[in-house]
């Protein structure tokens, strides 16, 4: 939560340099965390530390509904949308 507030505040009242820095900052993050793990998005489980869980993509398709490579792509898709995005608005004339 306290990092959505700072999220927030750095959109509602930092310099438009510093807002662009963010954008950028945090679409490259995404991106790169979501390319780093991208056999997880496509996984139903996974064995973390000996147990088998659930992947974030297929509890998404539990809750929900469509299978979990669905939303393993969505997220992906979202990742380099928001990549392409804050790239655009740090680098826009």
């Amino acid at each position: 939560m306290g990092m959505g507030l700072g999220i927030l505040a750095v959109a509602r009242w930092a310099s438009p340099w510093l807002r662009g820095f963010a954008a950028q900052f945090l679409g490259v993050q995404a991106c790169v965390s979501t390319y780093h793990q991208l056999d997880y998005l496509f996984t139903a489980s996974a064995v973390i530390n000996g147990q088998v869980i659930h992947s974030d993509s297929s509890q998404i398709a539990q809750n929900l509904f469509l299978p979990y490579w669905f939303w393993g792509g969505v997220m992906a898709v979202s990742s380099l949308v928001l990549l392409i995005t804050s790239l655009q608005l740090t680098f826009r004339d």
